[in-house]
């Protein structure tokens, strides 16, 4: 997925704006009802993640790196909620000498305008993206530097109930953050090669596919 840095920040400000917007729609519609009662959920998923410059792809730049993680989810009200969520992945290169390890940490705003059985949510929101190269002996870490970035995330997903306690959801969200800086001589990211430079990219942009278990309290 190539974007340019302009249509990231139309596409985030959208995002933004749709958020703001439905705010005081939401507020009203809470006030005339029953007080929202706030639920308290966790949930393990799985994230897939896409697009020519996201970090941690394959060496020949085709895989989309899965990432295993989970995440709390806060009710704020009948039509918004909070997340907070975690994922890791770990790479090794070929010869054992490497490994890169990536945990992505997010939080964002859910605002639902369409609350049921299934539910349609819109999301944005922050992250930080924490990296550490490891550089390896017999399989421990003699050496390592570590890498962290704040970014941003938009987007929007489902959640579908399955019976009181449970539901499935899935999302697709759009990413950025400036990773760090690659060399434009060598087109390389600044201090590494290698392996190195094959799994590190120069920024975390693209497509972020969802999907999870969520147990409610």
């Amino acid at each position: 997925m190539q974007a340019t840095r302009g249509g990231i920040v139309k596409w985030m400000v959208v995002a933004v704006a749709l958020c703001v917007g439905l705010s005081p729609a939401v507020a009203s519609a809470q006030s005339s009802s029953k007080p929202a009662s706030t639920s308290f959920g966790i949930a393990a998923r799985v994230s897939f993640l896409s697009g020519a410059d996201n970090p941690l792809q394959e060496a020949n730049g085709t895989a989309a790196p899965m990432f295993i993680g989970g995440l709390i989810h806060i009710k704020t009200g009948n039509h918004s909620a909070i997340q907070l969520s975690a994922d890791y992945r770990s790479t090794t290169s070929a010869d054992g000498t490497q490994r890169l390890q990536t945990n992505p940490l997010q939080a964002s705003l859910l605002v639902y305008p369409i609350r049921g059985s299934v539910s349609i949510f819109a999301l944005g929101g922050v992250g930080l993206y924490r990296t550490r190269m490891d550089q390896m002996a017999n399989g421990v870490s003699v050496a390592y530097v570590d890498t962290s970035r704040f970014g941003f995330h938009a987007g929007a997903g489902a959640e579908i109930k399955l019976g009181k306690r449970f539901a499935i959801f899935a999302d697709y969200r759009y990413t950025f953050v400036k990773v760090t800086k690659k060399d434009p001589t060598t087109n390389q990211i600044v201090g590494t090669s290698g392996f190195m430079s094959a799994n590190i990219k120069a920024s975390h942009q693209g497509a972020m596919l969802t999907g999870g278990l969520m147990l409610y309290f």
